[in-house]
């Protein structure tokens, strides 16, 4: 009989023993608690587990849980160098290491007898990795340098593809893609439901903060009866609905806000496409003391404010280059409307791109010609 998605989870898991949990860049509240969730379950399992988002920064609204400061910007190093000693019946009393002066030396004290050169056996491995978990990443490009620089790994290894977007190209050799869930983190509850899986408090607030951010605390029309079951069972495990609703939508900084205040001051609209856009410069930035993370936010909070827009691009000065960040609602594609731009990282729902060689005025003409004639078709 063949095994079902859930069995061939835990199968692909079981001899794992450092797991590589890898989001997009910028990924939103969602997918960075999911990533969280995943693994410290795997961690429970004894394993150990990276998580890579690249460039990634703690969202402010999210530094009331611990877990999303531990994500790191890259993988590293790949490869591990290991020394094997047999030791048989001479068993080991003791063993330390010291580095000195670029020197690293390993002393091992046995318990009878002598271990010599010919007890050692030296060898790198192939990766460190041994599995990857990629979360809410609608394709292996809009992982960004996590995968374009580990192109390798991700051939070698398996991937288990974790998502609830209906975009989602099912890349993985597993995939887990639930079009019927609100978020990435009701996913992840159900995998952990169906593994019988010790779901512990801080795990329950993780998923619960995903489940909430993904629905703006239950406000989107796409709430159904699944999505309030699961967050009731979460709270049953200890989550609180109150810590993440104030942390998430109750505390916004002066600086932001002042930003914002940018945004809405230059914001246009096209009479005749489902189009909207805006243009920060840097002195917008330095007024404000904000930074482009605070944008993101911004982002969410406009498109479900304006539910008649379906593309958003916010056009901003950053360094000596322009960046520009297209959000996309269906039925367009983030990815699809910026195909033609340089540097882009993201997926369908939102991409970030950089021009380069253009003043923030003619920039923003070209990005708004462009989405104009793609939205046309």
């Amino acid at each position: 009989m063949a095994l079902t998605d859930i069995q061939q989870f835990e199968q692909a898991l079981k001899s794992a023993h450092n797991v590589l949990v890898v989001v997009r860049p910028q990924p939103n509240h969602d997918e960075i608690v999911s990533a969280c969730a995943i693994a410290e379950w795997v961690k429970h399992r004894s394993a150990q587990a990276t998580i890579v988002s690249s460039n990634y920064a703690q969202p402010s609204a999210l530094k009331f849980i611990p877990a999303t400061s531990s994500i790191d910007a890259s993988a590293g190093q790949l490869h591990d160098f290991s020394i094997s000693v047999a030791v048989g019946s001479t068993g080991v009393q003791n063993v330390r290491h010291e580095l000195v002066d670029g020197t690293l030396t390993f002393h091992l004290t046995p318990n009878i007898g002598v271990v010599t050169a010919a007890n050692v056996v030296t060898h790198t491995s192939e990766f460190r990795f041994d599995a990857i978990i990629a979360i809410g990443a609608p394709d292996l490009a809009s992982l960004g340098d996590a995968y374009t620089q580990n192109t390798a790994l991700f051939n070698a290894v398996p991937i288990i593809n974790i998502d609830c977007a209906a975009a989602n190209e099912q890349f993985g050799h597993l995939n887990l893609v639930d079009i019927t869930c609100t978020s990435v983190a009701e996913v992840v509850y159900a995998i952990f439901r169906d593994t019988h899986a010790d779901i512990t408090q801080p795990t329950a607030q993780l998923l619960l903060t995903g489940v909430i951010a993904a629905t703006r605390s239950f406000k989107f029309n796409a709430v159904n009866a699944r999505t309030l079951q699961t967050a009731s069972a979460l709270i049953s495990l200890g989550a609180d609905r109150e810590l993440v609703v104030h942390h998430l939508y109750r505390q916004r900084s002066i600086a932001a806000l002042k930003l914002w205040g940018a945004v809405l001051s230059h914001l246009q609209s096209d009479p005749q496409q489902p189009l909207m856009w805006s243009s920060l410069t840097r002195d917008d930035f330095v007024r404000a003391g904000a930074t482009e993370r605070d944008l993101h936010d911004f982002i969410d909070e406009l498109i479900y404010t304006a539910p008649g827009v379906k593309v958003f691009a916010l056009i901003f000065e950053k360094g000596d280059d322009i960046s520009v960040i297209v959000d996309a609602q269906k039925p367009y594609s983030a990815s699809a409307l910026v195909s033609g731009f340089s540097e882009t990282t993201g997926g369908v729902g939102r991409t970030t791109s950089t021009l380069g060689g253009f003043a923030l005025a003619d920039a923003t003409a070209r990005v708004v010609n462009v989405l104009r004639a793609k939205m046309r078709g």
